[in-house]
């Protein structure tokens, strides 16, 4: 598979939303401006489905904050969310720390790539 910079459009985020099985809103409006918002988008299609997509936010020097990481259920465990973080790290280099805060269900996933559990996090949660 090939990692991509092509960007989604809402509804084919919202329908890897729910092949994932990762909860986001899905009023298309709010998904183009999150798509729209990130500086870095990274995709991975088959064909014209869109298979997978990482979405981050990173100032290209110390830090990257990752939004998303999500594979459709059917290639789950087929080393693409591996895929796409090596294409990150390659892209940021050795110097840029990444953070990301893990959906429960995702935790194994972030820990058997080598991040490590953070009791350093706060989040001031959203109201919608």
């Amino acid at each position: 598979m090939i990692v991509t910079d092509q960007r989604p459009t809402p509804r084919q985020y919202i329908a890897l939303c729910r092949r994932s099985g990762l909860h986001r809103p899905t009023d298309e409006a709010r998904i183009a401006r999150m798509i729209a918002e990130a500086n870095l988008v990274r995709t991975v299609w088959n064909g014209d489905t869109l298979v997978a997509l990482l979405r981050a936010w990173t100032d290209w020097v110390y830090v990257c904050y990752l939004a998303d990481i999500m594979v459709a259920a059917e290639y789950q465990r087929s080393g693409i969310g591996r895929l796409l973080v090596a294409d990150l790290r390659a892209r940021l280099g050795d110097r840029v720390q990444l953070v990301a805060v893990a959906a429960p269900t995702a935790s194994g996933f972030y820990e058997s790539i080598g991040f490590e559990k953070s009791d350093r996090t706060y989040i001031l949660r959203r109201k919608q």
